[in-house]
């Protein structure tokens, strides 16, 4: 059984996780009406008129197969997955520490969202 730690009372890292999938289907639900659009045969421009996306973004989407992978922004935790990772199993686990060392590799986000492995691993 899981022991819910101070951040999860708040929404924390279980709540973040929640908003991503949440906005995964939301994204997944407006590429696939975009993409019914495009086989109904409507152009770009009708489309971008229509859903109010970005004519690039709709572009994009209709020549794909699947909804292209969002990159994580320098803002998350996520985006520096590998390094933090890395730096956990060398046995470096303090939150100030690791914040310091990514902020030096162009992190944006706030401490809070490191101090614990629930940040990446709460996806």
């Amino acid at each position: 059984m899981r022991v819910a730690n101070v951040r999860d009372k708040h929404g924390g890292a279980e709540h973040r996780r929640l908003a991503r999938i949440a906005n995964q289907h939301s994204r997944q639900a407006v590429f696939d009406h975009v993409r019914a659009l495009w086989n109904e045969g409507r152009n770009v421009r009708e489309i971008v008129r229509q859903t109010g996306f970005d004519r690039r973004t709709v572009a994009k989407w209709i020549r794909a197969d699947a909804l292209p992978e969002r990159a994580p922004k320098t803002t998350c935790p996520r985006h520096f997955e590998d390094y933090l990772s890395r730096r956990w199993s060398e046995g470096y686990v303090r939150g100030r520490r690791l914040f310091q060392e990514i902020k030096a590799r162009g992190y944006t986000g706030s401490f809070s969202r490191v101090l614990t492995k629930d940040s990446l691993e709460g996806r």
